[in-house]
């Protein structure tokens, strides 16, 4: 992955991600905020003790998994792996690039902020996958282990 450092640098300069939204997932181990689906259990007792004491605060506060939304079928296989990223000033968004194929995604920098900070000590984000500007952004950590989907911006 050749843009490690430029992930470091969003990380540092984006908005703190801030929990509006909160539901398990029915068919992973997850949750959603429903811009960004995290399909690990690695923070997801962090995650769910955060929304509970904000419960009266969010958006969506669901737990029962029998109404939480499936994501399974939002993971695609194959898609482009992203080779550079870019800030869009203008937009503030961060711009997923990749340059095989000339193809450009753009997405809310704090969902990477969440990756990276979530994911740190186990090696973070290793790479990403773009397919096109409808559907998810596929987050990927160590031992090639999809960790999150990230909803593009409808440009």
């Amino acid at each position: 992955m050749q843009y490690t450092k430029k992930l470091v640098s969003v990380s540092e300069i984006s908005k703190p991600f801030k929990l509006e939204s909160f539901s398990l997932l029915k068919d992973m181990e997850g949750w959603t905020d429903s811009y960004m689906a995290d399909l690990t259990n690695y923070n997801l007792e962090n995650m769910k003790a955060k929304a509970f004491l904000l419960k009266d605060k969010l958006e969506r506060y669901v737990i029962d998994r029998e109404k939480t939304p499936e994501i399974k079928t939002r993971i695609y296989d194959g898609g482009y792996e992203v080779t550079d990223l870019k800030w869009d000033l203008e937009n503030n968004w961060l711009v997923l690039i990749a340059t095989d194929t000339d193809f450009k995604v753009s997405i809310n920098s704090k969902y990477i902020k969440y990756f990276t900070e979530a994911y740190k000590n186990v090696g973070g984000i290793q790479k990403m996958i773009i397919r096109d500007n409808r559907s998810p952004v596929k987050i990927y950590g160590g031992d090639d282990l999809l960790i999150g989907l990230v909803s593009p911006i409808l440009t």
